[in-house]
């Protein structure tokens, strides 16, 4: 990509996701909170904002107007943003309250240690933004479904693992890095699948009617994938269930 490019895009997840404010907030608790703590969410900030830089590339046209970029997503974003504690799956919901509670130990205040917290879920928010734009279906309905496939289908542990494996040269992280954003385009689109196939189900209702009726390749995949947890995730287990998961579409 070109700079003019990544600039563009890096500006509209800045704005959208309203990381200035986060920033500064993160400064007002200088000599407050311990440098490290207060170091790692900067960090933290950092790397979220560079994965939604990506996202934008990736999915949006190109080259990227800003203010329609905020217009079309900023509404979904902020609701999503409000209430991610009641759209997360239970396992992700146990993990901004226990990451909350380790940063609010630590002298952070509350509402900034939930902004903190949340950003590995806002991850998702452009997707389920976009999703709820195509569907014409609520936000947080539409996030329920995103988080819950994600839980039941492992994609959640499949992306975990495929960010801790160590690549041997620039080949190879390019390799993590597509499988990865492969992983994130599929439930994504699972995610419309299972709206248009609910027949009125909402949430994680309209997940378990669609597993139930797909029974037989959840469960081929279930089994792939816990085989893999248990010999150990590379790039070729990776990519093996990569291509499980995108037959769940069309299936």
């Amino acid at each position: 990509a070109s700079v003019e490019a990544i600039a563009r895009c890096y500006a509209a997840a800045r704005d959208l996701f309203e990381m200035r404010r986060l920033w500064n907030d993160i400064e007002t608790l200088d000599n407050k909170v311990p440098t490290a703590v207060q170091t790692g969410m900067v960090l933290a900030s950092a790397e979220f904002l560079r994965r939604m830089t990506l996202w934008f590339l990736h999915n949006a046209e190109q080259p990227l107007k800003i203010n329609s970029t905020m217009t079309d997503f900023g509404p979904g974003v902020a609701e999503l943003s409000g209430q991610l504690d009641k759209v997360v799956s239970t396992h992700e919901k146990q993990k901004l309250t226990k990451d909350v509670a380790a940063l609010v130990k630590q002298g952070v205040p509350k509402d900034i240690a939930l902004r903190i917290a949340g950003l590995e879920s806002l991850t998702a928010a452009c997707d389920i933004v976009q999703v709820a734009a195509n569907s014409g279906r609520p936000v947080v309905e539409v996030g329920q479904v995103h988080f819950d496939l994600g839980a039941r289908l492992g994609l959640d542990r499949l992306c975990g693992a495929a960010e801790t494996l160590e690549a041997d040269d620039h080949w190879q992280r390019q390799a993590i890095a597509s499988i990865v954003q492969d992983l994130h385009g599929q439930q994504r689109a699972l995610t419309s699948v299972v709206l248009s196939q609910a027949n009125g189900a909402a949430g994680t209702k309209a997940v378990k009617k669609w597993c139930a009726a797909n029974q037989t390749d959840i469960a081929r995949s279930d089994d792939m994938i816990a085989e893999f947890e248990a010999s150990g995730i590379d790039i070729a287990k990776l990519a093996l269930a990569n291509r499980y998961i995108r037959r769940l579409i069309i299936s």
